[in-house]
């Protein structure tokens, strides 16, 4: 019985629990995204188990692989090896019914989607850059492709980061430490967070870092923005502002990991300091069972370690201390302050846990979007005047001489934009800076700015 795609797609979602314990094993397993037929044979039988006759046969219809295989749900089926496999539609649409199961962009992705745009670049700037002709057309759709994809990418690699963090630190926290089991389980998913914050927070923060100092090529905002100025000087505004506002959308998914990295921070830290610990108390636990087994000659005497042996010398600490007594004759207070102070301790971490428990919305008000919003402007409006500066053959002050630039170049000129100035200055010029080892100061519209001298060489002299 063949069944049309739309109603086994329907089908699937409304007993969509099937694929997402196909998914789980999937991301357990790894590799191609094989899917057991027995597995699969196991989870529907289970849910056919609790509908009526007549649905059981129509529900086996749909769910035979042979159906599925049909309606290009399921792109190979290996009964061979008792294997099949989902099409990869169909498990990025599940994977977007829970976020917890959108998978994050590993460095190795993140390198590709650079590798695109840097491409893309390359390729607009060999061909010719007016409407109507070919080869741009093409070039110009595989870049629209690419921007699209990149946008919908970095939402799943931020749904999922978040996904992933809320789980992980609910676990860490809820978790008894007193507990041997409850503990390794703690460890493992500090663990994991680690795992997460360095090979997917910090790359995902590079990648939508535009002054990111990469050793190949240069990061793909920068590519983005390079094309932008490309179609623009062209004559196809129009082109260049599309592109501007899809760099925008990009470059917003930085603060959301930026917030993801601040969350995560303290785990690993606490990781971190779990590993000193651990390693610390091993390597006292060894010398201790080396001292032990050089004692073992077979004779059962003298074999146990002295109390003032030298593997004992972390617990000496306080030896030779005198203990404290106190006078019979002092009346102390009845009541123990130690059970006060547990009692209290006990109901405030109640309450803080059951705080940090309760998710919070929090909702940015217009005032601050068009804020940010001008700093962004504010930002490329100094990187233009820094690229359109051409520093002098001999400069000993690179403070100085844009300072003198961007005093005449931009409007409102503040010191503070002098810092930003620096920073694109260091990232776009091809420049090496060399310290002197001297302070100066500078002074515009009452404020002083105090800094250490770099004197400018331009990167071809010797």
């Amino acid at each position: 019985m063949i069944v049309s795609t739309d109603k086994t797609l329907i089908a699937m979602i409304e007993h969509k629990a099937i694929f997402l314990a196909l998914i789980d094993h999937i991301d357990q397993q790894g590799g191609p995204g094989e899917v057991p037929i027995k597995l699969y044979h196991q989870l529907v039988r289970a849910m056919l188990e609790q509908q009526t006759v007549v649905e059981q046969k129509r529900l086996r219809a749909i769910f035979d692989l042979d159906n599925l295989r049909r309606a290009d749900l399921v792109i190979e089926v290996d009964r061979n090896r008792a294997v099949f496999v989902l099409a990869p539609f169909v498990v990025d649409m599940f994977r977007h019914f829970d976020r917890r199961r959108l998978r994050e962009l590993s460095s190795a992705q993140l390198e590709d989607l650079r590798r695109r745009f840097q491409g893309s670049l390359e390729a607009l700037t060999r061909c010719a850059l007016h409407e109507g002709d070919r080869q741009f057309d093409e070039q110009l759709e595989l870049l629209r492709e690419h921007v699209r994809y990149t946008q919908a990418k970095m939402r799943d690699n931020v749904s999922s980061l978040q996904g992933q963090a809320e789980r992980l630190s609910e676990m860490v926290e809820q978790l008894e430490l007193g507990d041997l089991e409850q503990s390794r389980q703690a460890s493992r998913a500090l663990e994991q967070i680690d795992q997460i914050y360095r090979h997917h927070v910090l790359p995902s923060l590079q990648f939508l870092n535009e002054r990111e100092s990469l050793k190949n090529g240069q990061p793909a905002l920068t590519s983005l923005r390079d094309i932008a100025t490309l179609l623009h000087k062209a004559g196809l505004p129009h082109l260049s502002q599309q592109l501007r506002y899809a760099s925008a959308s990009i470059r917003g998914h930085a603060k959301d990991v930026e917030k993801i990295r601040r969350s995560l921070e303290r785990y690993v830290r606490q990781n971190a300091r779990q590993r000193l610990q651990y390693n610390a108390i091993e390597a006292a636990f060894n010398e201790m069972l080396q001292a032990a087994r050089s004692l073992q000659d077979g004779s059962l005497r003298n074999n146990q370690l002295r109390a003032d042996d030298p593997v004992f010398r972390i617990g000496q600490i306080f030896s030779g201390m005198r203990a404290v007594r106190y006078s019979a004759r002092l009346e102390w207070h009845g009541h123990d302050q130690r059970l006060h102070f547990e009692e209290f301790l006990r109901v405030r971490v109640d309450q803080l846990r059951q705080q940090s428990s309760v998710p919070r919305v929090v909702e940015l008000d217009a005032e601050s979007e068009d804020f940010e919003r001008q700093q962004q402007y504010r930002k490329e409006m100094i990187r233009q005047r820094v690229s359109e500066w051409a520093s002098p053959d001999d400069c000993d002050d690179l403070h100085k001489a844009l300072h003198l630039h961007m005093r005449e170049a931009l409007t409102d000129y503040q010191l503070s934009d002098l810092l930003e100035a620096i920073k694109w200055c260091m990232s776009e010029k091809d420049f090496t800076v060399m310290p002197t080892f001297r302070q100066r100061a500078l002074q515009h519209n009452g404020f002083e700015l105090v800094y250490y001298v770099r004197a400018l060489e331009p990167a071809h002299a010797s």
